[in-house]
């Protein structure tokens, strides 16, 4: 093993053990911090229960958006199709159909975290996928389509909202997450020290999962970093559509226009293969030099807010 690694598998193991989080050491400490100076202003019902939950669940999403995203993805999936997952592809006439309404009639979610990080918050990915049944005792040492419990390595400015584009019950395979408390919880009572260290064919955890379950244009906003979480496994013949949208707060961008990425980079930000690649720019650092520096970018960012809320 190279130090690189070695040093990797440290920063692993002492966020898990000290913060009692699935993420980094460095990354946790630096949500932690950040979380610490975000205590001190005002919230909102909202902002509050998504702070301190790392969840809430959104008004339901427009029903002719929901239309017409599945009259468009409907012919991209035949009926003899055999895999675990199916990737839609961001058509022309997707991307449309997302930019317009994300752009012009969306705004609820980006409006509570705006209210809960002080800063301006960018969409980063947009993913549509289906997700079938298969026999996860076969693959209990992969992950096949994130079904194991799991939170997202990047810092805590990093969330996302699931949109569901058909029905889900608990047999379609729904979201399962934990709040951040349980999440604590659950990596000591369950001695979880990676995603594949907990079986989830077994019903040991039912006590502290939650189930996004709901018709189609259920949507619900997760905070992924701190929150643990995995995609349900649909029982036979069943599946999931889903809609995912990754958010990031960042106060280094000055531009406020939440799909920057989306009107500055298109072409890249389209590609299933830069998947990730932007929020990889605002929610992980090159060297620790470059997390101190956009901690206090943040911080900064707080206080003045604060400050001028105090004076006005």
């Amino acid at each position: 093993m190279n130090i690189s690694n070695f040093v990797k598998k440290i920063n692993y193991y002492l966020g898990v053990k000290i913060f009692k989080s699935d993420n980094l050491f460095t990354y946790s400490l630096y949500t932690n911090l950040l979380n610490y100076f975000q205590k001190k202003k005002t919230q909102t019902t909202e902002t509050q229960n998504l702070f301190q939950k790392g969840y809430i669940t959104l008004p339901d999403t427009n029903i002719d958006f929901i239309s017409k995203i599945n009259r468009e993805i409907s012919s991209q999936i035949s009926d003899n199709f055999s895999g675990s997952i199916f990737r839609y592809k961001p058509t022309q006439n997707l991307q449309n159909i997302l930019t317009s309404y994300l752009t012009n009639d969306y705004k609820y979610p980006l409006k509570i975290l705006r209210n809960l990080f002080k800063c301006n918050v960018y969409i980063t990915t947009i993913q549509l996928r289906r997700t079938f049944h298969f026999d996860k005792n076969k693959f209990k040492g992969e992950s096949i389509y994130s079904e194991n419990y799991h939170c997202d390595k990047y810092v805590g400015t990093h969330y996302k909202q699931f949109i569901y584009l058909n029905e889900v019950n608990k047999d379609s395979g729904p979201f399962t997450y934990l709040s951040k408390n349980d999440t604590k919880r659950f990596i000591k009572n369950y001695k979880f020290k990676n995603r594949f260290s907990n079986d989830v064919t077994k019903n040991d955890y039912k006590e502290n999962e939650n189930y996004f379950v709901g018709k189609a244009g259920s949507s619900l906003l997760v905070n992924t970093t701190q929150c643990l979480h995995r995609a349900g496994i649909p029982k036979q013949g069943k599946y999931r559509d889903v809609l995912v949208i990754t958010y990031v707060a960042s106060p280094v961008i000055k531009d406020a226009d939440p799909m920057y990425f989306c009107k500055t980079q298109n072409e890249n930000f389209w590609n299933p293969d830069m998947e990730g690649h932007f929020s990889k720019k605002l929610a992980k650092f090159k060297n620790n030099r470059q997390a101190f520096v956009n901690l206090i970018k943040h911080i900064n960012q707080i206080n003045k807010f604060n400050d001028n809320n105090r004076t006005s």
